[in-house]
């Protein structure tokens, strides 16, 4: 299993007028993962470098927005975080 995922550059344009640095690197970090990465809030705030209640509150509200897909994982007992598209592949 690799340890790193390849980050994928997304036009940031209108991102950038929505929300700060920190919420695009969130953005960035979760939309560079599938489900089966079983990326968790703890994983993102360590790899931006902010606190596991900004990465979950702001989780809830990308996933409604649909900018996110977002599940809770039983036998992690935790929310996993990827790109919506990832469970179609």
């Amino acid at each position: 299993m690799e340890d790193r995922a390849t980050l994928q550059n997304y036009d940031v344009g209108a991102l950038e007028r929505r929300y700060t640095e920190e919420e695009i690197k969130i953005i960035g970090s979760i939309r560079s993962s599938s489900a089966e990465d079983h990326l968790t809030a703890r994983r993102v705030a360590d790899d931006v470098g902010c606190y596991v209640q900004k990465v979950a509150k702001f989780g809830e509200k990308l996933e409604r927005e649909k900018i996110i897909g977002r599940e809770k994982m039983e036998r992690l007992n935790k929310n996993i975080y990827y790109r919506p598209d990832a469970d179609e592949e």
